[in-house]
């Protein structure tokens, strides 16, 4: 016969409490099929205890919260746009549509580039305006001369033409010379087609004194 101790070891046991509403101890300690004990908190007039912690602002000292405002307690959803709705992606709107894309501009800050209504990108490397024009005197023979109209490039320049009057030669730089330099011919256009954010230059050289050119810049 087993002893008084072996006994009791082997008797089940139940956890009671009071019912907090009739004060009658009727309530148990629940246990699941794998032993696990479960427990709810009630409040003293044996309500459940579920806390909301309200509206979130900007005086909000929190500790611990559940996800949510006054309304109810957040969800997660992609397209949803409830109050409660944790975005994970951005909703984008219908497929195949504007809104269903992050639109983008190409944009250098200050102009935007252009898209036509057949869905091509406009692009434009043609003049913007008519320029200006003059004639440059090249005063000192062997000296060389900046191509140019006035005393400083036209801004933006996209176009340079050049007709001298006389034989002269060209160059990229203020160190061409006669012998260094490219001839043109009296009366022989030439022209450049430029980078308008450059400072791209062309300089002009004559043997003699007090020789000519027709100069043309346009934006």
């Amino acid at each position: 016969m087993a002893d008084l101790t072996e006994v009791q070891a082997s008797l089940s046991v139940k956890v009671a409490g009071a019912n907090p509403s009739t004060g009658v101890e009727d309530s148990y300690l629940e246990v699941d099929s794998n032993g696990y004990v479960g427990v709810r908190l009630y409040d003293a007039a044996g309500n459940a205890i579920v806390t909301n912690y309200g509206t979130v602002d900007i005086n909000t000292l929190r500790t611990a919260s559940q996800i949510g405002n006054a309304t109810g307690t957040a969800d997660f959803n992609a397209g949803a746009t409830g109050a409660q709705t944790l975005r994970v992606v951005t909703n984008q709107g219908a497929p195949n549509t504007t809104a269903n894309g992050w639109v983008q501009k190409i944009t250098d800050g200050t102009d935007t580039a252009k898209v036509t209504t057949n869905q091509d990108l406009s692009v434009s490397d043609g003049l913007r305006n008519g320029g200006v024009y003059g004639t440059l005197t090249l005063t000192t023979g062997g000296t060389a001369y900046e191509a140019k109209v006035g005393g400083s490039r036209l801004a933006q320049r996209k176009s340079l033409i050049v007709i001298p009057q006389d034989n002269m030669f060209w160059g990229y730089n203020s160190s061409v010379t006669t012998s260094t330099g490219i001839p043109i011919s009296k009366d022989q256009p030439i022209s450049w087609d430029i980078d308008p954010d450059s400072t791209f230059q062309i300089w002009l050289v004559a043997s003699a004194s007090s020789k000519t050119a027709k100069i043309a810049e346009s934006p």
